[in-house]
């Protein structure tokens, strides 16, 4: 797995590459979430475009991840996951608590938006996903 991190204005988008999988990248992506809101980044998107596998452990850090940013006080977007992944999402209901968005310059303008209308109000949800 490779981690690349950048800054569009205020947000942060972190850009994943390759299998994040037990053992493979599921800590270290982890880690450089938690050390990107340790650091006080309150906007951040994780673009999965490049992710070729993403399995239960990694998700279970995505999940410590969305509750460490709410617990900063901060935002954590999904950006482009790749089909596998989103259904993934769907079948554990991560889509209902992320903001999913298929377009960065729209994920980057959702901050401080209210959700859609009939969205839960203990998480952020959005999926944008293109016609």
């Amino acid at each position: 797995m490779d981690i690349k991190v950048r800054q569009e204005g205020n947000v942060t988008v972190v850009d994943l590459s390759g299998a994040v999988t037990l053992g493979r990248g599921d800590t270290v992506l982890r880690g450089e979430l938690f050390r990107l809101l340790d650091e006080d980044h309150k906007q951040i998107v994780l673009n999965l475009e490049g992710v070729s596998h993403f399995d239960s452990s990694a998700l279970g850090e995505l999940g410590a991840s969305f509750k460490h940013a709410k617990h900063k006080n901060a935002e954590l977007k999904l950006l482009t996951p790749p089909p596998k992944l989103k259904e993934l999402l769907r079948l554990v209901k991560f889509d209902e608590v992320f903001d999913v968005h298929y377009d960065e310059a729209e994920a980057i303008k959702a901050f401080g938006k209210p959700r859609s209308p009939g969205a839960p109000s203990d998480g952020f949800c959005r999926d944008e996903t293109p016609p």
